[in-house]
């Protein structure tokens, strides 16, 4: 099986959080990028291809990233995929090794039975 140097570069927990920005439309919310409870919470790492894009710079962004800062007045920062081509080919790598990974151990346990 071949390994992709571009997610061998990046953890899980980083693929994981691009994966919940992908779900939420490609941005999110600052304040809504957490882990955790109450007083025990903590940002979520920055996946790969992505930015913290405060209120100042939404003129520079896309309009998606514009509208989100419109929607909440008070938002001070958006978590943004800025590169939605990359992101999306290393999810669909990663889909397709877990399938590889799947056919693999399925024909292990045939040959074991």
């Amino acid at each position: 099986m071949k390994f992709n140097p571009e997610i061998e570069g990046t953890r899980r927990k980083e693929r994981e959080n691009l994966r919940l920005l992908m779900q939420a439309g490609g941005q999110m919310m600052s304040s809504k990028f957490v882990e955790g409870h109450k007083a025990r919470t903590k940002r979520l790492p920055i996946p790969v291809f992505c930015e913290e894009i405060p209120r100042w710079a939404a003129n520079q962004h896309p309009r998606r990233v514009q509208k989100l800062f419109n929607d909440h007045p008070r938002c001070q920062s958006v978590i943004s995929i800025t590169n939605m081509r990359a992101a999306k080919r290393l999810l669909a790598m990663e889909a397709a090794l877990l399938n590889e990974l799947e056919d693999e151990l399925e024909l292990i346990k045939e040959m074991a039975d």
